[in-house]
């Protein structure tokens, strides 16, 4: 069965769009500005943020700072709130789908001024 035409085309859009996004590299600005975060992050289990304990330890593994570069801490995107850009990407969400789940993120996410 052959593709609908309209999604097709609404793929190719996403990708185009994504492609120009990843272009303008704004995440890795982000990144680096969540690795150099120097707040105190407390003591707050893993669980107080609601992350697994397997999850958790897989990222410890690999070498990761799992609070900081993997489970968004409520510090980092007080102190940064761009940086929802970076947990929606390695999370794969789209902005479309955070809306739906927490409202718009357009304002945390444009550059600062």
């Amino acid at each position: 069965m052959p593709d609908d035409p309209k999604r097709v085309d609404d793929a190719v859009d996403r990708a185009v769009r994504i492609a120009r996004r990843i272009a303008a590299r704004r995440d890795l600005e982000v990144r680096r500005r969540i690795e150099a975060f120097d707040g105190d992050l407390g003591d707050g289990k893993a669980s107080d943020y609601g992350i697994h304990p397997e999850a958790l330890q897989r990222v410890r593994d690999a070498g990761i700072r799992p609070v900081r570069l993997v489970f968004a801490h409520p510090d980092v995107l007080r102190a940064i709130p761009e940086a929802s850009l970076h947990y929606r990407g390695i999370a794969l969400l789209s902005r479309k789908r955070v809306q739906e789940i927490v409202g718009g993120v357009d304002s945390w996410e444009r550059s600062p001024a």
